[in-house]
Parts: C-alpha cells; sequence; structure tokens
C-alpha cells in the first residue's frame, strides 16, 4: 500500500504577477464602457444581439447586466491585447478587479508552463500602457505590482 504524504489537491490554482491598478469589480459595465469606449446603448446593442436577448426581461435585470459585461470584457479583452484583467478568489483583494498589464500567469495543471508564453516590452512601454488605462478609466489608484494565487 502507497501512502500519500504531500498535500492533495482536485482543485486547480493559478499564479499570478500583474502590474496595474485596483478598481471595483461590481462595476464592469463602467468598465467595459471606458476602457473600449462604449455607450449604454452600444452595451444594450450587443446583449440584444446574444442569447441574453433571447429574454427581454434580461436586458433590464441589473444582475444579468453585470453577468453579460463580466463576459463582454474578456471577449473584448481577446480582441485587443493591449490590457488584461483579474478578479475572483485568492489574491486579488476581495470586491475589487485588477486592471493592467498581466506578466505572467501559470496554472497548477500547466505543470510551469506560461500559458500566456514569454512577453517582452521595456519598463517604459509597461508605463505608458498603465497610465492609458488609467486615463481611460479615471483612476486615481496607485499603480502596483501584484503576485499571487487564486483559484481557477
Amino acid at each position: 500500500m502507497k501512502i500519500r504524504a504531500g498535500f492533495v489537491s482536485n482543485s486547480s490554482s493559478a499564479s499570478f504577477v500583474i502590474v496595474g491598478f485596483e478598481v471595483d469589480a461590481s462595476d464592469s459595465k463602467e468598465v467595459v464602457k471606458k476602457i473600449f469606449d462604449l455607450s449604454d446603448e452600444d452595451i444594450m446593442e450587443k446583449m440584444k444581439n446574444s442569447f441574453y436577448g433571447e429574454k427581454p426581461e434580461d436586458i433590464e435585470d441589473p444582475d444579468q447586466i453585470k453577468e453579460f459585461c463580466d463576459e463582454l470584457l474578456y471577449d473584448l479583452k481577446d480582441e485587443k491585447k493591449n490590457f488584461d484583467w483579474l478578479y475572483g478568489e485568492g489574491s486579488v483583494p476581495d470586491g475589487k478587479m485588477i486592471v493592467g498589464k498581466l506578466l505572467s500567469y501559470i496554472r497548477s495543471d500547466d505543470y510551469g508552463d506560461n500559458i500566456d508564453g514569454t512577453s517582452e516590452f521595456t519598463i517604459e512601454e509597461l508605463a505608458t500602457t498603465i497610465q492609458e488605462l488609467k486615463t481611460k478609466m479615471e483612476s486615481t489608484e496607485p499603480t502596483k505590482v501584484y503576485t499571487g494565487s487564486m483559484c481557477c
């Protein structure tokens, strides 16, 4: 009989390094509007053209709008790779979202492979990207380097 002496877990986790600033995670609609220069009408139109549009009452439900904007933020980020965001359980402060530039994100099931590959940019380029995001977000939050782990 074999006995496992180490830690065993069925859950996945990820380690990250991101340079950025905190915003209120409950307000993903405002994040989407500011970063992507969208109006309320633009967001509602996108929502109507998605599966949320199948139930007109969902378009008026604040919880459904937030859920849609969370998904939209993820989808639009893939179109514009100039920023990243993290929120959820773990090292991200409760109720906050970190908007910035992800330097590393490694999931436990990647066995040490950086899933985003290698990226290279100067500190000046990084600072410019963060400042552009802060300007769009109208943020006065300090820029920080966040490191930690989270469930995924």
